[in-house]
């Protein structure tokens, strides 16, 4: 497999070559340093390790060949002759634009391609929440070189007395694709020398329990991976220290820098100026329609929820119920165990009565949620942070609730960007937590972009 890898890499700078070499001739009316800078380039494709074609998403690979390009051309520009700078710095930065986006659509074309032959078949060893995530991560992500052969369910083996959480009925497929077996039939395979890679998720393994896995496949597969034992420890600021032989994990959590706040404000007074404007015309638009349904009711929705540091904060949202829907609400509970059961587990129910025809369409949209660029711009929210939880559901979010308030709520998020609606509410905070303990600007790009996939594609919306 590193062979067919290292081939695909090769291929992939070969091509490159070529791409950079035609659009240099065209580009530049001297082609005296096309060697030069071609090495150049493919120097800083390769220590960044755009050719490794490593396991990941797409996210990783434009953010290689961003810092890989903008490094270069930060270079180039350096040591070219101060006489020609002006000229040679347009079509420098044209090139290094137009090799960016073809080093990226390259690389996802080839790792499609040949995902059959190079992807490694692995073996996932979990049942859990976090388990069966990553398996629909790796079946609907064809860029990353992870292709899921099977489910190992550790329940009912007398090597561990651990109970593991089990979202699946035993003996049955997921996704239509993923046998589950036992682990017995797991190490079967593993000593047929068919499995490239072995991925541990299963956070209620003991130390002893996680050392037996590893004694028993170590040698016999080429890659082991395991998840981290619990959600509070690890994060992205996490390292791993040497201390004379002492492996060490040295994790911490700190508050934003106050430049990173400002960063962030300057992107929200931004994103506020502009949704608000869009904003105006759809309030017109929304308006007439319910007027049309014989509903004057007012459009905008009012409702307090839980901002930074606990502080309760009125955010506003295009009404998508009926003016009573508290009320209703509360009937439909009494009415229903079934809804009342649905609810007090979601905070959300399905098929909801309440929706007017309108609403419908603007929750399916996300149009509902434009009023909040007003909040945005006044401060209380942001463009994307932890869902704005209700007062009510403190209580409900348990000891996630201190970490979540530490961060403005947000339009948009993790959860809406990673399933909206499908999510049970235990899911949506465990995807708020994770976004407080690893917030990056880079994290708020990949929000806002899979937002609008999702958005585009209607998924998850109730």
């Amino acid at each position: 497999m590193m062979k067919r890898k290292s081939f695909l890499g090769i291929l992939l700078a070969i091509i490159e070559s070529f791409v950079y070499v035609f659009f240099y001739q065209i580009l530049s009316t001297n082609n005296i340093q096309i060697p030069q800078a071609l090495l150049l380039y493919l120097i800083y494709m390769f220590i960044f390790g755009h050719y490794a074609m490593n396991d990941g998403l797409i996210w990783d690979e434009i953010k290689i060949c961003g810092k890989a390009v903008f490094t270069y051309m930060i270079t180039f520009t350096i040591i070219v002759p101060s006489s020609s700078l002006p000229t040679r710095r347009r079509w420098l930065i044209m090139l290094g634009i137009i090799m960016f986006f073809f080093s990226v659509f390259l690389s996802r074309t080839l790792r499609i391609l040949a995902r059959k032959f190079v992807a490694k078949r692995t073996m996932v060893l979990g049942t859990g929440y976090d388990a069966l995530r990553y398996v629909s991560v790796a079946k609907r992500n064809r860029f990353a070189m992870t292709l899921v052969t099977g489910i190992v369910d550790l329940n009912n083996n007398c090597r561990f007395p651990e109970k593991f959480e089990n979202l699946i009925p035993p003996n049955q497929k997921v996704f239509d694709s993923f046998p589950v077996i036992n682990y017995n039939t797991f190490l079967e395979a593993v000593n047929k020398h068919q499995v490239d890679q072995v991925v541990v998720i299963a956070p209620e393994l003991r130390p002893t329990s996680l050392d037996l896995i590893m004694k028993e496949i170590d040698e016999k597969v080429p890659s082991i991976k395991y998840s981290t034992q619990g959600d509070s420890l690890t994060n992205f600021s996490s390292q791993v220290q040497d201390l004379d032989g002492i492996l060490l994990i040295s994790t911490s959590r700190d508050e934003m820098h106050w430049y990173d706040r400002f960063i962030k404000r300057i992107i929200d007074i931004a994103a506020g100026i502009v949704g608000s404007i869009i904003t105006l015309p759809l309030m017109l638009c929304i308006k007439i329609a319910y007027l049309r349904d014989g509903d004057h009711a007012p459009i905008i929705f009012k409702q307090t929820r839980i901002g930074l540091n606990g502080k309760p904060i009125t955010i506003h949202k295009f009404r998508t119920m009926v003016p009573d829907a508290e009320a209703k609400l509360e009937e439909l509970m009494r009415q229903n165990p079934a809804i009342h059961e649905e609810y007090k587990k979601n905070k959300k129910l399905v098929n909801d009565p309440r929706v007017t025809r309108i609403g419908k369409f603007l929750r399916h949209s996300s149009i509902d949620e434009f009023p909040q660029f007003f909040d945005v711009l006044a401060g209380r929210m942001s463009l994307i942070g932890p869902r704005p939880y209700l007062p009510k559901e403190k209580e409900d979010m348990s000891y996630f609730y201190k970490s979540i308030i530490k961060m403005k709520p947000g339009i948009t998020g993790m959860w809406q960007a990673n399933g909206r609606s499908n999510l049970t509410f235990l899911d949506r905070c465990k995807l708020d937590l994770y976004y407080y303990k690893n917030w990056s600007l880079w994290l708020d790009v990949v929000i806002v972009i899979k937002t609008f996939k999702a958005i585009i594609y209607g998924k998850g919306a109730i």
